[in-house]
């Protein structure tokens, strides 16, 4: 379950009317079980013109070259009323680390000190900070607020989860 084929049927799109399953009006989010080559390609498709952004995995090829992005490239990360959001710094990934994926495509990284009990970071970056990734189709707009954006999701789900195991 969660592959490509299950974001693509009845359980995803085609349960929207159909004014909102083309354009870029509509945001397709998901997990990293839809950073998949062939979900986001699916996405990407001629005449969708769909926005998307998707959690990824940190692969080796991502984590190499997150190890390579320079101090300065990083920028402070935001809350909605934009001031910034403490010991958490955004940026994006460049490079060949896109190849095989969609033209247009962008990598967005967050650094942070874990805030949740149920943060599960696996990969650190340099400075020994956890790192989450995602992927998104959406030029013209600032890191920073692209990132709080995907930010809000998860926020969400922890309001639907059950609480975590005691102690």
């Amino acid at each position: 379950m969660n592959t490509a084929v299950d974001h693509t049927t009845a359980a995803g799109l085609a349960q929207l009317p159909n004014r909102y399953r083309r354009g870029f009006q509509t945001l397709i989010h998901t997990d990293s079980a839809g950073g998949t080559h062939d979900f986001v390609a699916w996405l990407d498709r001629r005449g969708r013109w769909l926005s998307y952004s998707v959690s990824m995995m940190i692969t080796d090829a991502i984590h190499e070259h997150v190890l390579k992005v320079p101090a300065s490239a990083w920028t402070p990360a935001v809350e909605a009323d934009s001031e910034i959001r403490d010991g958490a710094s955004v940026s994006e990934l460049t490079g060949d680390v896109h190849d095989g994926w969609p033209k247009g495509m962008r990598l967005i990284l967050r650094k942070e000190w874990p805030q949740h009990p149920r943060t599960q970071s696996r990969l650190t970056g340099a400075d020994g900070m956890p790192l989450t990734c995602f992927a998104t189709n959406i030029s013209g707009r600032p890191v920073a607020e692209l990132e709080f954006r995907h930010r809000l999701r998860a926020r969400a789900e922890d309001r639907v989860l059950p609480p975590g195991p005691p102690g």
